[in-house]
C-alpha cells in the first residue's frame, strides 16, 4: 500500500501510510475483542503490599538475568 498507493486510489505515501495505520487500528480492534469479552483472567486470592510487590519484582528481575 505504501510502496503504491496509486494501486489503491491513494494520492501519496502519506495518505497510504495514514490509511494503513487506521486499518490497523481496525483490525487490532475486530479480533481483540473476543479475547477481552470471553477469555476469563484468574481471580487473585490474596491481596500483596506495593512494598512485597516491587519487593517480587525485583527478584524476579534478578533471576530473568541470572539464567
Amino acid at each position: 500500500m505504501i510502496s503504491y498507493p496509486s494501486a489503491f486510489g491513494l494520492i501519496d505515501a502519506v495518505q497510504a501510510t495514514k490509511y494503513s495505520f487506521i486499518s490497523v487500528a481496525v483490525w487490532w480492534t475486530i479480533f481483540s475483542l473476543p479475547l477481552i469479552f470471553f477469555v476469563d483472567e484468574p481471580k487473585l486470592h490474596s491481596q500483596e503490599s506495593i512494598r512485597d510487590s516491587i519487593k517480587n519484582g525485583l527478584a524476579q528481575f534478578k533471576s530473568t538475568l541470572m539464567i
